[in-house]
């Protein structure tokens, strides 16, 4: 078993004119969540102890980006919000690009971008993305 730090971690997204863009250097944590439906199938038991009973339904995911702002940053995630695909949005490397690594790609809509300021802080941004269709695990 062979444990990592965080700070290699890569994410990349296509940015409004497709290209590709390493944003990694701009965040400061990722969450990637995936969940699946259960739909209750439970019917009447002649059992001494009856169970609930569940079948699988359908998955979902979310990505959690958090980050410094800068103009930058704030340029790629603007002209995303709301933008719909069927290709590719996002590709998360959770323990680098080194060859043999985890990589997450899939389709994905950014449905919340939040830049922020406070006054005792750096000025930072949050924002999400709802994947969509297929999530492809995979390894570099």
């Amino acid at each position: 078993m062979a444990f990592f730090h965080s700070k290699i971690s890569k994410f990349f997204i296509y940015d409004s004119s497709t290209t590709i863009r390493d944003i990694s250097a701009y965040l400061t944590s990722i969450d990637f969540p995936q969940t699946a439906d259960t739909a209750e199938v439970t019917a009447f038991s002649t059992g001494a102890t009856p169970s609930k009973d569940y079948v699988a339904g359908f998955k979902d995911a979310t990505i959690t980006i958090e980050g410094n702002w800068d103009a930058t940053i704030d340029g790629y995630l603007e002209g995303i919000v709301g933008l719909d695909s069927t290709a590719d949005r996002y590709h998360y490397y959770p323990e680098s690009t080194a060859a043999g690594k985890v990589h997450y790609s899939g389709p994905a809509i950014l449905n919340s971008y939040n830049p922020r300021s406070a006054v005792a802080d750096a000025a930072k941004f949050t924002a999400g993305f709802q994947c969509k269709g297929y999530i492809t695990r995979s390894t570099t």
